[in-house]
């Protein structure tokens, strides 16, 4: 065997001078560098996509619950006239939109008080979803097997596999909720 096809075959540096390979020969065969540890894997690429994923659904379902205090305004008007003509009425009325922004703001603060122990269950639901692929990691987020790849200390990620994941309801939206 030659020299050149030597140092082809162990793909560590760039073939120079060898006229006899083709074009193709000469281009440099970056060696395989290990696969980090799935503790890496989470601390880089889980933990700030968990912050960032209980951060979306808190802010939604506090959207969600600011939309469904909302009255309709000609339902407003409707009140507004029979308060004025019945004075007892418009005191009841009143009282009920004081309880109703109450129980409003009770139920924010408490999806507020929600986001860590969200956090901590998403990363712990998919610590235990984590698969190797041989060249990075592939997890289950959002009902999608997400697909990452390590190049250079940064992970990269994938097109997602066409595989459904099971979604899941968060306990930790469950337990302790307000009553109204």
């Amino acid at each position: 065997m030659s020299f050149c096809k030597s140092l082809l075959i162990l793909g560590t540096v760039t073939v120079l001078g060898c006229g006899h390979l083709p074009p193709s020969a000469t281009t440099v065969i970056e060696p395989s560098r290990p696969v980090p540890s799935k503790a890496a894997f989470s601390e880089q690429v889980l933990y700030p996509l968990a912050k960032q994923t209980a951060h979306e659904i808190i802010e939604h379902k506090k959207a969600t619950y600011r939309l469904d205090e909302m009255r309709n305004p000609d339902d407003q008007a409707i009140l507004g006239a029979i308060g004025g003509a019945v004075p007892m009425l418009g005191v009841l009325f009143g009282a009920t939109d004081e309880h109703d922004r109450a129980t409003l703001e009770r139920n924010l603060a408490w999806l507020d008080s929600r986001r860590l122990p969200l956090k901590k269950e998403l990363i712990g639901l998919w610590e235990s979803r984590i698969e190797s692929t041989g060249t990075g990691y592939a997890v289950c987020v959002d009902g999608k097997k997400r697909v990452y790849q390590n190049s250079k200390n940064h992970w990269v990620r994938l097109d997602d596999l066409p595989h459904d994941c099971p979604r899941v309801e968060f306990q930790s939206l469950k337990a302790d909720a307000p009553k109204d």
